[in-house]
């Protein structure tokens, strides 16, 4: 059985952008808003750790279903991100593959890849050979949104859901 569901991604001037993820029935599942005059702060001094970027995404009754923040290493400038669920804490890391995106996870004992091609805006996270879903990114008057196909439903929600925001923040324009 395959679900899926959507994000949408649009910029709201002055300065933020807002997330939704929908349903099957276009209804709202979860929502954040980040701010980007922080984000473009956090680029310009990227080389300084100390300034965080955390989002928060939360349910349609407001509260928090996790979070997700961005990190910079000094070395190589080596991007990471952590989730933060129920299920607790994650890390998608920069991987050693010379393919974009190039993060990969551990979890359970599983080392899952985030792969895809920027060019068409098609990714997909990977358990070596096998498919665990796939993001289609397409531009949209508003912004961008990612449709979402979930083959694997033993995987947390909350990994599919955090792989699309990564997947926008580092290819929003793109």
């Amino acid at each position: 059985m395959t679900f899926t569901c959507r994000l949408e991604s649009e910029i709201r001037l002055p300065n933020s952008k807002v997330f939704r993820f929908l349903g099957e029935e276009e209804q709202t599942l979860l929502s954040a808003q980040q701010d980007l005059i922080t984000e473009e702060i956090d680029s310009f001094l990227s080389d300084f750790t100390f300034l965080p970027f955390t989002l928060s995404v939360k349910d349609a009754q407001d509260n928090e279903f996790f979070s997700l923040h961005k990190k910079r290493s000094n070395f190589l400038r080596k991007l990471s991100y952590v989730l933060i669920y129920s299920g607790g804490r994650l890390e998608f890391k920069d991987g050693f593959r010379f393919e974009m995106p190039n993060l990969s996870l551990k979890w359970k004992g599983r080392t899952l890849d985030l792969i895809g091609e920027v060019r068409n805006s098609t990714f997909y996270l990977m358990d070596g050979e096998e498919k665990l879903g796939t993001f289609s990114g397409e531009r949209t008057k508003k912004g961008k949104a990612y449709s979402i196909s979930i083959c694997d439903e033993a995987i947390p929600l909350e990994i599919y859901y955090a792989c699309a925001l990564i997947l926008d923040n580092l290819y929003h324009d793109y």
